[in-house]
């Protein structure tokens, strides 16, 4: 696995997940955030934290004690030693 460190141009296919978001955004480090809403179901809750105004601290997505399984599925590319 392979730490991005902010300063780095991001690699080919990297994203960033805002789990329970609604909206692309960047912020403002740069990075490009995408919502999960595409992806998986779940159950969304907004936030409301003092002094947080980030976009991805604002909403979280959280998954029911059920028999479902819930799971994120990616494409990677083999062999770039990041995921």
């Amino acid at each position: 696995m392979r730490i991005h460190h902010h300063d780095e141009e991001l690699p080919s296919g990297f994203v960033s997940l805002d789990c329970g978001g609604k909206d692309n955004f960047t912020d403002e480090l740069g990075l490009e955030w995408t919502p999960d809403t595409q992806m998986i179901s779940g159950v969304i809750v907004n936030l409301s934290v003092a002094n947080e105004t980030r976009t991805q601290y604002m909403a979280l997505r959280y998954f029911p004690a059920d028999n479902r399984k819930y799971c994120y599925t990616l494409d990677v590319i083999p062999q770039t030693g990041t995921l």
